[in-house]
């Protein structure tokens, strides 16, 4: 059972970093038709929500004390985000010209907001996750099923301002009743609960929940609705976390039925499962910095630069994080020893 759970989060962590580096891919410039750019949108926005429902999955409830279990988990996140924050703030400044002052500040406010790249937002985002982790568990270990559907609830009302604020008005600030039950805990929560609690969803319902996001879409565009996009579709809309229960399921019920095979069971699952981790981190710079500049791509048709781009940028992004993972410095940079 433990060995078919550990399967199906390093089945699931892997296509989360797909489609991370898929989400990313689209070069501003390449002529991909607004369909295409907005269908990888829609459909790899469940990205970061899946990699919060993992970690709330395996660490929820925490059983350590408080500092015991922040020296244990944020050990393996803060130093990776050092130094990936120098690095990029190193690549920035080589590439923009170097501003004394303007670096000083920008290394002064590493401990509280993403510098060098936006990408870094998840890091500390996870950090807060982890910070907040301990003080729920007590409550998540006696909580029952109908408790914890009321609190995801409440979470779920929250995602949907955006469609209710075009009738009824709103106080989404720290002062509105549901403030303190937006935001990513949710996911963390979700992923808790989908652990204990396992659901089955047949393959229409699971169609049909896939489906909202993009049918949703094109109603706006037709009835003029001016909903957000990044409000109402993106990872902290209702329907990115109705897609997020879709893959769960999906990727549940396909390591149930390959879990005999030599994919499920290979040590390279494993491996590219722990390097998932430095694929993150390293992907922007490899797609952006290298690949984007390369001049021979803008000469094929721009379905094909986007392809060649998340592979180029998934295999050099892997191999960077593979070879420093094979060092002592492996914990300490890409956040595992291999």
């Amino acid at each position: 059972m433990t060995s078919n759970r550990n399967i199906f989060y390093d089945v699931l962590r892997v296509l989360a970093c797909l489609m991370v580096i898929v989400i990313h891919a689209p070069r501003p410039d390449s002529g991909l038709s607004a369909l295409t750019c907005t269908s990888v949108s829609l459909f790899c926005a469940p990205c970061m929500g899946l990699f919060f429902m993992i970690s709330g999955a395996l660490l929820l409830p925490v059983s350590d004390s408080y500092f015991a279990f922040l020296r244990r988990r944020l050990n393996k996140i803060l130093f990776p985000t050092i130094v990936f924050s120098l690095f990029y703030i190193a690549v920035s400044t080589i590439s923009k010209g170097f501003d004394a002052l303007q670096l000083v500040r920008t290394i002064l406010s590493i401990p509280f907001s993403p510098q060098g790249n936006g990408v870094l937002w998840f890091m500390y985002t996870l950090v807060g996750l982890y910070m907040i982790a301990p003080i729920i568990s007590p409550f998540l270990m006696q909580a029952s099923k109908r408790e914890l559907q009321f609190i995801l609830a409440l979470w779920g009302i929250t995602l949907c301002w955006p469609l209710l604020a075009m009738g009824v008005s709103i106080e989404t600030s720290c002062t509105g009743v549901l403030f303190y039950f937006s935001g990513y805990l949710g996911y963390f929560v979700l992923g808790f609960y989908l652990h204990r609690f396992s659901i089955r969803l047949n393959a229409i319902t699971m169609l049909l929940l896939f489906a909202l996001s993009p049918v949703v879409y094109l109603f706006n565009k037709y009835f003029g609705w001016n909903l957000d996009f990044y409000g109402a579709f993106w990872y902290l809309g209702i329907f990115c976390v109705l897609q997020c229960v879709v893959w769960y399921q999906i990727v549940s019920k396909g390591v149930s039925w390959l879990k005999t095979t030599s994919i499920m069971n290979s040590s390279a699952l494993s491996v590219l499962s722990k390097c998932t981790f430095g694929i993150y981190l390293f992907h922007i710079f490899f797609m952006r910095t290298i690949i984007w500049n390369i001049e021979l791509l803008y000469s094929l048709h721009p379905l094909m630069q986007l392809i060649i781009t998340i592979i180029l940028t998934s295999i050099l992004s892997l191999s960077a994080t593979y070879i420093i993972a094979k060092t002592p410095l492996g914990k300490y940079v890409v956040g595992c020893r291999l």
